[in-house]
């Protein structure tokens, strides 16, 4: 079995190539925040902190948020390509089925898959986070500390066992629910369709998706607990704001579980404003992406989720700089760190968007040539797939909106009890800025079939089906 595992990943090396990537940035952000963990720990920065009025707590806060947004990004997006890649190997797959070999066996080659690529991703991501975490650590102690030079971060043994221990852990949580699909996938449907089938919610997923919904209800709670009992103590705005960032979080999460539940609903009502007839390629685009739901809810979930951490966090930021200028206050409010601990994990939930667009560009080849067979133009092909990038980005800002909308509130309510302004307020420039880059990348994913297709012969392309 462990010789079929490995003879068939170097068959399909391509197709991992996404998830290797993941592991491996994974691996890097989790090594970094490691060693800051560690180097946190040393007199040097106590002294350091303490110079500056703060605490050895308050200068690790940032390493507490690196791991939470790169704990969140990293399973929920080496989870998502792990399923892309599954469905791009769904014909691979049936032909085992065919030969004989047991669901049990097929999940057991799929695990060994995830297991090889979490090595080879963790020792690459070890080597990146050995090089970087000397300069970035110290980075973080700057900005929060305003010293340099105050430690040598350099990752040693311990802070590798940890970063070797978590990203396995991440790659293998992320591996459970590709794995238990991958071996539920019927032989010969497999074989005869070549768009996968949609999938709905399972019965463990509407399980999570309810533990989450119960997760943004305690959250909720516990801020209004929190700014009642901490009510004349100066650390309300602290405790109201890691409270913020959690609820945030919490809806973050469960609209990635529930993504796949009203994810089509959604595009089709608000896709609908753009009448047929005014536009025939965001037509052909909106249909095309709610008839590839779950590549659709694969490609908007990731950016979502870096969309919604960048929201969170500036929208907290900026509800706060609001609340004091309308109280009469100059007090300037440092977002450098803040821009330091959550762009990886961003640019992680980038990367992981369009590599899902890359997985599906054999089967987008397919449907271009139907279409040129069915006498569209470049230009319709071209236009319908940037459209459907547009569809993808746009769906991912909106649903970023929910969470960054739900922390402005909890951190503006936390902080009228404190006598400032009840002010929340957005501030969706940096997640716009991610989706804009992650639109042009996109984009070019899309529109790459489209140009192979008119440059090749339709008949060639569609003589597999």
């Amino acid at each position: 079995m462990i010789r079929l595992a490995l003879a068939e990943l170097r068959a399909d090396r391509h197709l991992w190539i996404g998830p290797l990537v993941v592991a491996a940035m994974a691996a890097a952000l989790i090594g970094v925040a490691a060693a800051h963990w560690s180097a946190s720990d040393t007199p040097q920065v106590a002294a350091a902190a303490a110079r500056a009025g703060m605490t050895v707590a308050e200068v690790r806060g940032a390493a507490y948020v690196l791991y939470v947004c790169t704990g969140l990004a990293a399973v929920i997006v080496l989870s998502t390509v792990s399923s892309a890649t599954i469905d791009a190997m769904r014909v691979r797959i049936a032909r085992w089925r065919l030969t004989g070999a047991q669901p049990l066996q097929v999940r057991l080659v799929i695990l060994t898959h995830m297991l090889a690529l979490g090595i080879a991703g963790t020792t690459v991501g070890c080597v990146t986070a050995a090089l970087a975490a000397d300069p970035v650590v110290d980075l973080f102690v700057h900005a929060s500390t305003g010293e340099a030079d105050v430690v040598d971060a350099t990752p040693d043994l311990a802070v590798v066992a940890i970063t070797l221990v978590l990203t396995l852990g991440v790659c293998a949580v992320a591996a459970l629910g590709p794995a238990r699909r991958a071996a539920r996938v019927p032989a010969v449907q497999a074989v005869r369709t070549l768009v996968s089938p949609p999938r709905g919610m399972t019965v463990f997923r509407w399980i999570l998706t309810g533990l989450a919904l119960l997760g943004v209800a305690v959250m909720i709670t516990a801020c209004v607990a929190i700014a009642f009992t901490l009510r004349d103590s100066p650390d309300l705005v602290n405790a109201g704001a890691s409270m913020a960032i959690n609820l945030g979080v919490a809806i973050t999460v469960t609209i990635a579980l529930a993504a796949p539940a009203g994810l089509s609903g959604m595009i089709r009502l608000w896709s609908a404003i753009i009448p047929a007839r005014l536009s025939p390629a965001w037509f052909l685009a909106r249909h095309s992406v709610v008839h590839r739901i779950t590549h659709s809810t694969a490609a908007v979930v990731p950016l979502m989720i870096g969309a919604s951490l960048y929201g969170v966090m500036f929208s907290i930021v900026d509800t706060f700089r609001v609340a004091l200028a309308a109280a009469g206050s100059t007090a300037e409010v440092n977002t450098f760190d803040t821009y330091l601990v959550l762009t990886p994990p961003a640019l992680l939930t980038a990367v992981g968007s369009v590599a899902v667009l890359l997985l599906n560009a054999p089967a987008r080849r397919r449907e271009f040539a139907v279409l040129r067979a069915a006498g569209a133009t470049l230009r319709t092909m071209l236009v319908m797939a940037a459209c459907e990038a547009v569809l993808y980005t746009l769906t991912a800002i909106m649903l970023a909106l929910v969470p960054a909308l739900g922390a402005a509130v909890a951190i503006a309510g936390c902080i009228s009890v404190a006598g400032l302004p009840f002010a929340p307020a957005l501030d969706p420039r940096q997640a716009l800025a991610l989706c804009g880059a992650t639109l042009v990348a996109m984009t070019i994913a899309m529109t790459a079939p489209a140009v192979t297709t008119i440059r090749s012969d339709a008949r060639e392309t569609l003589a597999a089906q």
